[in-house]
């Protein structure tokens, strides 16, 4: 998926589905019939970005050069965590590197 930032809709990554032998047609059926654009997963996927961009902007200003990774930690730690794949497109290689330290396999 791509998430844009200014709405938190999801959309077709084509790019990343063709890397993965995805096709891209399959992923845009399941954005439509599960309804992962309605309003109200679109507003929480744009309060997490919001809450991204702060704790970003906190790690800047304390001149934490490992803030992607705290943040990583902080919520990939977590068993269930809701909108896991906003915030994996979020932290990108970060949350990847993170996500194969603890050998995740999803």
């Amino acid at each position: 998926f791509k998430f844009e930032k200014k709405s938190g809709k999801l959309q077709v990554d084509k790019e990343k589905c063709k890397e993965a032998n995805i096709d891209s047609k399959l992923v845009e059926d399941t954005i439509i019939n599960l309804n992962l654009n309605c309003d109200h997963l679109m507003t929480d996927r744009y309060k997490i970005f919001i809450a991204y961009n702060q704790e970003i902007e906190k790690g800047r200003k304390l001149k934490d050069r490992d803030v992607f990774k705290k943040l990583a930690h902080q919520w990939f730690s977590q068993k269930y965590l809701s909108y896991f794949t906003t915030r994996r497109i979020l932290l990108g290689k970060h949350a990847e590197e993170y996500l194969r330290k603890i050998d995740y396999d999803g």
